[in-house]
């Protein structure tokens, strides 16, 4: 098993781990937010809190993994941890708006209703759900979850609003609480302040954070997930990318045709193979950059009608962003188990883990290696 990172520059990396001879592979990546990270602002003693968090997190989802699981569950168990851990903007934690409250947004989409456990007929795709301004439910990533779950009677609908989305969180079980659980003292600081402060206590006015988790489970289905506090400072109101589908997620299995040895050297020859790829993406950063350019849909995109690699897509997205002025980062699986965490900045906080060795890989900054 080998990792394989380009050339890169100071603010841009690109990790690829390339897929082992294993049969039935299931892996988890994560991320915890990208941005300003550097080592000056993030002390040993701090790097430590954080790489122990993301380990419990890819833990969890491993434990799903191990026993059978599928893809949306193991999603749900990683972000959990992520957001109840205030050293992320998402659940406790989370950044505060202009009028110092939290609104938080969670989205959650699969490549195929079977990587939720559920049996069905059919290829369906593109099955999503997102809600967004959320003020009183604890585990964002968990109501999403549900939502897709529940009957078609319940909701029909992609993206949901609070505060009626809160009555059904209550209706489908959810843990609820009161705004303030989510507030920290380090973030009322610095609603205080004017600014924000990222978790190193260093003045950054858009505080990085949004947590997010990519699986494929056994049976080789695929399931993203996302969730966030969103910009600080922001106005009340906003949102970002994170509840956007094809903006900061996608996931689906498609066909992609490919052209034989007989189709180049006889163009007139028409026949073509088809082949099945899958691909998930999370995303994190400037999350209107995100929207604006359609960045985790012009990923699949790519992939799909350019004949791109994950990687390679990925890149040249992040790319186009950083010429545009937005800084971020994205973690991806493909259906082969090929595990991509690409960024256009200083560092992301990251990980993953393979089914097939159990250990956990984690890892903050650009220049770092995750093996």
């Amino acid at each position: 098993m080998s990792l394989q990172t380009p050339e890169i520059s100071p603010s841009s990396s690109t990790e690829r781990l390339e897929k082992p001879p294993v049969k039935g592979r299931a892996v988890l990546v994560i991320h915890g937010g990208a941005g300003k990270l550097t080592r000056d602002r993030y002390r040993p003693e701090l790097q430590a809190r954080y790489h122990e968090t993301l380990i419990r997190a890819l833990e969890a989802g491993y434990s799903v993994l191990a026993r059978g699981g599928c893809a949306l569950d193991t999603v749900e168990a990683a972000i959990n941890i992520l957001e109840d851990s205030p050293l992320f903007n998402a659940g406790k934690g989370a950044v505060l708006t202009r009028d110092g409250k939290c609104e938080l947004d969670a989205s959650i989409m699969v490549s195929h209703p079977r990587a939720a456990g559920i049996e069905v007929g059919g290829e369906e795709t593109r099955r999503t759900m997102a809600v967004t301004m959320l003020t009183r439910v604890k585990n964002p990533i968990t109501l999403v979850k549900k939502l897709y779950l529940a009957k078609k009677e319940t909701t029909e609908h992609v993206l949901h609003a609070a505060p009626y989305v809160e009555k059904m969180a209550e209706e489908l079980g959810c843990e609820m609480v009161v705004e303030p659980y989510f507030h920290t003292p380090a973030r009322d600081r610095q609603h205080q302040s004017g600014f924000t402060l990222d978790n190193a206590g260093v003045m950054d006015y858009d505080a990085k954070g949004t947590v997010g988790a990519v699986a494929l489970d056994i049976n080789g289905y695929m399931a993203v997930g996302t969730s966030t506090g969103g910009k600080g400072g922001k106005l009340p109101g906003r949102i970002g990318d994170t509840p956007i589908a094809g903006a900061g997620y996608w996931c689906e299995q498609f066909q992609v045709q490919t052209k034989s040895i007989w189709n180049r050297m006889f163009p007139f020859i028409k026949s073509k193979r088809s082949t099945m790829k899958g691909m998930g993406v999370s995303a994190t950063g400037d999350g209107d950059y995100f929207i604006r350019y359609g960045a985790c849909h012009d990923i699949y995109a790519r992939m799909k009608y350019k004949g791109q690699s994950l990687e390679g897509a990925s890149k040249d997205v992040l790319a186009g962003l950083d010429e545009a002025g937005g800084e971020g980062g994205v973690i991806g699986l493909t259906g082969e188990g090929e595990v991509v965490m690409a960024m256009n900045c200083a560092g992301m906080f990251r990980g993953w883990i393979d089914l097939s060795e159990g250990k956990p890989r984690v890892g903050i900054f650009c220049d770092e290696t995750v093996r």
